[in-house]
């Protein structure tokens, strides 16, 4: 495969930031999950978590399952 692009941390993680000219995505990769953020890197920022065993977490931190999905959910 060819490399396009690679970022390389000693401290544990990385982190990459994508700026726009109407939003700001950022990138976390630590030792255990890799983090996505939508509109800047606080926590309340935080979208989508996928851990080192494949579990994804949409406004989830620690997914513990396959799928785990924490949000209001309304019907209609």
């Amino acid at each position: 495969a060819n490399t396009v692009a690679k970022l390389e941390s000693s401290t544990g993680y990385v982190d990459m930031i994508m700026v726009n000219s109407g939003n700001t995505g950022f990138l976390n990769l630590d030792t255990s999950k890799m983090n996505f953020y939508v509109g800047g890197g606080s926590a309340s920022n935080l979208k989508m978590s996928i851990t080192n065993a494949g579990n994804v977490g949409i406004g989830d931190t620690g997914p513990n399952t396959k799928l785990q999905v924490s949000t209001d959910l309304q019907t209609m």
